[in-house]
């Protein structure tokens, strides 16, 4: 991978514009979640996800519930590979730097998932469209112990992996999950964004900021946790990561309210949506917020990184959509109140 080869972005984004259309609208949605979990899996035989899907009815026989999970997740992971795969120069190490949202997805629910001791429930269905492969996460998921994921990270050399095992290392010394993920997502965000200074274009830029972004959620999230006690701004301040794209640190430490904290930023959307103010919901907030800003990118410039970091944004969303509709049928939810926890890019977004 190049970024002083200008790439393939005609090429590239004509190919993923028109796989646009394949994407399921809110009248398909809302069909499913009036239906069976049987109704959603002759739907998934039928659509584009019909292929990892017949091959988990071969696989795994009898839970309804466990294929379907597990056919949107390779499905998904799928698709965001082969579309990477069609970048050249430039954009190839864009859609590199947008898809290591999978590793930074993966990385903390390893990390998090040592908050107790050891590791507690079953192993996640890791997303597999980043820089390290399903594979390797599985392989520190059955790890005993540290040191041995932290062998296992150094043996596979990548710096992701390398940041993952210095994230283990504060862990096993400090015992604290917080500043061991931020160890993680410091070395993380340094070494994408050494891989973007080597581009001064339009593109890198607006990938910088979709890094920054990142910085965005975890700044706000640790100031969440002054308001609600768990931590001083004295502890906080020293959490905090520099870099964000729209919320300085003077702001993060000057700041009493939420709602003045993002005041005049694009984050401030998040209070426009109906959910409450829980931790769970205030985070997923940020997590619509960011993805759709990155939807609303997709039409902004056709022969930019614009059309990729929507593409992905989109295939993200719709993923997360079936798992929320998979997850309300088995549960018995109404179709309104699985319609209600879904997210749809806008209008002018499709």
């Amino acid at each position: 991978m190049s970024m002083n080869s200008p790439g393939n972005y005609p090429y590239l984004n004509a190919r993923l514009r028109a796989g646009i259309s394949g994407f399921f609208g809110r009248g398909t949605f809302a069909g499913l979640a009036s239906g069976t979990l049987q109704d959603l899996e002759v739907f998934l035989l039928e659509s584009s996800y019909g292929k990892t899907f017949r091959r988990e009815l071969v696989q795994n026989p009898h839970s309804v519930y466990q294929r379907i999970e597990t056919a949107l997740a390779l499905g998904a992971s799928d698709k965001l590979q082969k579309a990477r795969n069609m970048a050249r120069g430039e954009p190839e190490v864009l859609f590199e730097v947008l898809l290591s949202r999978a590793d930074l997805h993966n990385s903390r629910l390893l990390i998090r998932s040592f908050d107790q001791e050891g590791f507690r429930g079953s192993e996640p269905l890791w997303h597999g469209y980043g820089t390290l492969s399903r594979e390797f996460y599985h392989s520190l998921w059955v790890r005993q112990g540290f040191q041995e994921i932290m062998d296992q990270c150094f043996a596979n050399g990548h710096a992701v992996a390398r940041a993952l095992a210095a994230s283990f290392s504060d862990l096993e010394i400090a015992g604290n999950v917080v500043r061991a993920e931020r160890k993680f997502l410091s070395l993380f965000l340094g070494y994408f964004t050494n891989l973007l200074k080597k581009s001064r274009g339009s593109n890198a830029r607006l990938v910088a900021e979709y890094l920054g972004r990142v910085v965005d959620i975890w700044n706000i999230n640790i100031w969440r946790r002054t308001e609600t006690g768990k931590v001083d701004m004295a502890e906080a301040a020293g959490t905090f990561l520099p870099g964000g794209a729209h919320i300085e640190q003077k702001r993060l430490t000057q700041t009493g309210s939420i709602e003045d904290l993002l005041a005049g930023t694009p984050w401030s959307a998040i209070f426009g949506k109906k959910r409450g103010n829980d931790p769970v919901d205030f985070q997923r907030k940020l997590s619509d917020t960011f993805t759709l800003w990155q939807c609303s990118l997709l039409r902004k410039n056709p022969l930019g990184i614009e059309v990729a970091m929507g593409y992905a944004a989109r295939q993200i969303l719709e993923w997360n959509n079936l798992h929320i509709t998979s997850v309300g049928i088995a549960m018995g939810f109404s179709a309104d109140d699985i319609m209600s926890r879904l997210t749809f890019p806008g209008e002018g977004d499709v």
